[in-house]
């Protein structure tokens, strides 16, 4: 398997950046925020709860809740629509060639998946990988909002026009909403592109990198 640095290099190339990831930023992204540990049980136990939800029709159809993963105490979530059908199958977020251009995409800021938190706006796959519906968004808000209040990041990113939406409660396109800080529920919220639609659009890199470099400014002097 071929090392991250290699996805990474790769990555920062096609956004025009040519300096190492090494030498591009230098100190640990520091908080003067005083957060509170989040008990490992409190999230275990949520994910365990949200395994056996009913809230809507999708429990019938779902392999399994895709609840969430990474650091318990994260600076910033990561937020992407329903599960497809490699992330249902595995339980994780962002897998297979899409989690390898995020993950690449995090080296290049010096983050990991280990740093950060990734979960749905929707936990459960939705029949032919279909947007969910504003029920089903609506069902599963209380998970949403019950990780993030155990979270307590200090920024949440958006990823894609389906997240996007349901999250903010908005009917704009993704362009009109990148670029610009919305907030919820007191958290600063960034939209940007999600890595499966960079994938298909490469040339379209270049706004996730300017977008992962306006979150990073503001990480390290918020």
């Amino acid at each position: 398997m071929p090392d991250i640095s290699d996805f990474t290099s790769v990555y920062l190339r096609e956004v025009g950046v040519h300096t190492p990831a090494s030498l591009l930023h230098s100190g640990a992204i520091s908080s003067e925020k005083s957060k509170v540990n989040v008990p490992s049980e409190g999230l275990e136990a949520m994910a365990l709860q949200a395994s056996n939800c009913q809230q809507c029709g999708l429990c019938d159809t779902r392999k399994q809740v895709v609840f969430g993963a990474g650091k318990q105490d994260a600076d910033v979530v990561f937020i992407v629509g329903a599960p497809d059908v490699d992330e249902n199958a595995q339980g994780e977020a962002l897998v297979g060639s899409s989690g390898e251009l995020f993950d690449a995409m995090l080296a290049s800021m010096d983050l990991t998946r280990q740093q950060v938190y990734v979960l749905h706006l929707v936990k459960c796959m939705t029949p032919k990988h279909r947007d969910p519906s504003q029920g089903e968004v609506s069902a599963c808000r209380s998970w949403l909002d019950q990780q993030l209040q155990m979270l307590q990041p200090r920024l949440v990113a958006v990823m894609g026009r389906t997240a996007a939406q349901g999250l903010l409660s908005s009917d704009a396109s993704l362009d009109d909403m990148r670029g610009a800080w919305h907030t919820y529920q007191n958290i600063a919220v960034r939209v940007m592109c999600q890595p499966v639609y960079l994938m298909r659009s490469p040339e379209q890199k270049v706004k996730a990198w300017e977008d992962m470099q306006v979150m990073n400014q503001f990480l390290r002097t918020s």
